[in-house]
C-alpha cells in the first residue's frame, strides 16, 4: 500500500513572446507514497470506438498541489485529473483524486 508514485505537471501560459504566441511553462511535482487502484471502464461505441479508464489515487499525505485537470504521469503513462481532488483530515488524512485515460 502506496509504494506508487505519481508526477503532476501543469502548464501555464506567460507572457507573450516576440510573435504574440503566449510563452507556456511546465512545472513538475512528484508525490511519492500513493496507492493507485482501478475504478472502472466505460466504451463508447459509434463511428469511433473510445475506451476510458479511471484510477483512483490515494496519497498518504495531504497534498494541495494537485489540482483537477493537471496531467499525471503514472508508469509510463499519461493521464489527466478528473473533477477536484478532496483532502480529508482527522485519524488518516490524505488526498484522493481520480485520473482518467481516455483511447479511441
Amino acid at each position: 500500500m502506496h509504494s506508487e508514485t505519481v508526477t503532476i505537471k501543469r502548464t501555464t501560459e506567460g507572457e507573450p513572446d516576440e510573435d504574440g504566441v503566449p510563452t507556456k511553462t511546465t512545472l513538475e511535482q512528484d508525490i511519492e507514497r500513493c496507492t493507485v487502484d482501478p475504478t472502472g471502464t466505460k466504451e463508447s461505441v459509434g463511428q469511433n470506438d473510445i475506451v476510458t479508464g479511471r484510477w483512483l489515487v490515494s496519497t498518504e499525505d495531504p497534498q494541495d498541489w494537485v489540482q483537477a485537470a493537471d496531467t499525471v504521469v503514472w508508469r509510463d503513462n499519461t493521464y489527466e485529473v478528473d473533477g477536484k481532488p478532496q483532502t480529508y483530515f482527522g485519524v488518516l488524512p490524505h488526498t484522493e483524486f481520480v485520473i482518467t485515460e481516455t483511447k479511441g
